[in-house]
């Protein structure tokens, strides 16, 4: 994908060759304008997130981790990017998913500083709110934030991720939860995970249903491998699910699709455990 790069007033403005513009103002989204994260709305959390173009998709490589199932059931594509989506071309949604990818691995001096400033923001309101301020900075990526010490300079703000990495899971910090995410190529290490007081999210089929929109007649199963489940889909903020002492919890999520042919490709792929 060919694409040029220019700064306005330290702003990005990216031009496409399809003839697409994105100007990047904002990195976070507010919970009220996606989907997941709007689950969360009315809680005493004031929520944001960062919506990076998954895996290689753009250019690098943001889902090291990723298994060939976690990639054809990524939700990069669904929900209301899915809804913008035209034949000919892109959904403006996904181009500027492109574009935070694009300015993460080529700007990234300028995309620290924007989040950070960012992240000040979003504390501050939270604090005229009386309202606690979260943060899900990989919302289809799984970048190691503490790294790049985004998550240290801000311990006023709750963290929280998931990712298949296997040494990155649990509580990173007092201000940083990582669900570790169950594929069909790590099923031993979540089992691992779980043994060790790691919550781990999995998601669930019904092979009964055939179709996405089925997906709300089913319920998820009380347990997995002898380790309860509790519904992730209720919210997003995987910081305030329950914690064991001694073993983990598993964050049932259902398969979601905005496709039926996608819904099939996921489930033929292992990702998703089949309950029937």
């Amino acid at each position: 994908m060919k694409y040029d790069i220019q700064f306005t007033n330290n702003k990005p403005v990216i031009r496409f060759a399809t003839g697409y513009t994105v100007r990047v103002d904002n990195l976070l989204a507010k919970g009220d304008t996606n989907t997941k994260l709007a689950k969360s709305a009315g809680q005493g959390f004031i929520t944001r997130g960062l919506s990076i173009a998954p895996h290689q998709s753009t250019m690098g490589n943001v889902c090291p981790h990723a298994s060939p199932g976690c990639i054809a059931a990524c939700l990069f594509g669904q929900g209301r990017a899915a809804a913008w989506n035209r034949t000919d071309m892109l959904s403006p949604i996904a181009y500027a998913r492109i574009a935070r990818n694009l300015l993460w691995h080529l700007e990234r001096e300028w995309f620290l500083n924007r989040l950070h400033q960012e992240l000040n923001n979003l504390e501050r309101w939270g604090n005229m709110r009386d309202m606690i301020a979260c943060c899900r900075l990989n919302m289809f990526s799984d970048i190691p934030w503490e790294r790049f010490g985004v998550v240290q300079e801000h311990p006023g703000i709750t963290f929280y991720d998931y990712s298949k990495n296997p040494k990155r899971y649990g509580l990173m910090s007092d201000n940083y939860w990582i669900t570790f995410s169950r594929s069909e190529t790590n099923h031993d290490v979540a089992l691992d995970v779980l043994a060790n007081a790691g919550n781990v999210a999995v998601v669930f089929a019904d092979s009964r249903f055939k179709s996405p929109r089925q997906a709300k007649k089913w319920t998820l199963p009380k347990t997995w491998h002898g380790f309860h489940v509790v519904d992730g889909d209720s919210t997003d903020l995987r910081a305030t699910d329950p914690r064991g002492r001694k073993h983990g919890r598993v964050i049932g999520l259902k398969l979601k699709s905005a496709r039926t042919a996608g819904w099939f490709d996921a489930v033929d792929s292992g990702f998703p455990v089949l309950v029937n």
